[in-house]
């Protein structure tokens, strides 16, 4: 181990983290639209 190989898993749980709150940051805001076109 000289440092430079660090594990893929913290950087695929931060990717995935990241993924997540745009998908539901997305699913939030397209709900909000919904709602305003349907009133």
């Amino acid at each position: 181990m000289n440092g430079v190989e660090v594990s893929p898993w913290p950087t695929l749980i931060v990717n995935v983290a990241i993924c997540f709150a745009i998908v539901c940051w997305l699913v939030i805001d397209i709900r909000r639209e919904l709602r305003e076109v349907c009133r």
